[in-house]
């Protein structure tokens, strides 16, 4: 779970109870804060490169499922 920690820390509280009961269901969630932004500027900029936001849900992704596929890579 992504939030915007300068704007709306309180949705990290609630962000943290709903992945605790993720855990508890055996699923995966992490909550990180996002500083220096807000709630559009994070989906504007989610896919740009060097964008936090991006790297932070890559991390995530490539942790459960692998690294996500470079743009322009072919699939041999």
């Amino acid at each position: 779970f992504l939030f915007d920690r300068d704007h709306n820390p309180s949705a990290g509280w609630f962000a943290e109870r709903f992945a605790e009961k993720m855990r508890a269901e055996g699923l995966a969630a992490q909550v990180e804060p996002v500083a220096e932004t807000n709630h559009m500027k994070m989906l504007n900029d989610l896919g740009r490169p060097e964008d936090a936001v991006t790297e932070a849900v890559d991390t995530f992704i490539a942790g459960i499922v692998g690294r996500p596929a470079q743009p322009g890579a072919s699939d041999q």
